[in-house]
């Protein structure tokens, strides 16, 4: 990571620092835990080339991450996959938001039990 975003100066680069990846999404860009002591457990996207979503908190931990995933019928791990559901500033998904009610009932994921 240092070799690719080694200036904690640049503001591009220092999203990527204090930061554990646990998912490489197939584009080349990282989910990742935040270990900083500001937003410690937080989910962050991680675009490793200008991606809309960098920076952005999925979620606040990797459980409530969950929890606003599944509603959606986990939608892709690319940033334009899951940027529709964030309606307001750099995050969280919000599985309420318009946008998640429009696709939850267009794709019957809200339909109640089988």
């Amino acid at each position: 990571m240092e070799s690719c975003f080694g200036d904690p100066d640049d503001s591009y680069d220092a999203v990527w620092h204090s930061k554990l990846a646990f998912h490489s999404v197939p584009n080349g860009d990282q989910l990742a835990v935040d270990l900083g002591a500001e937003r410690r457990g937080a989910i962050v996207y991680l675009s490793h080339d200008g991606g809309a979503g960098h920076g952005y908190v999925m979620a606040d931990s990797l459980r409530d991450l969950v929890r606003r995933w599944s509603p959606l019928g986990c939608p892709g791990a690319e940033d334009w996959q899951w940027l529709p559901f964030v309606p307001r500033g750099r995050g969280p998904l919000d599985p309420t938001c318009a946008n998640a009610v429009s696709w939850m009932d267009l794709m019957g994921l809200r339909s109640g039990p089988l």
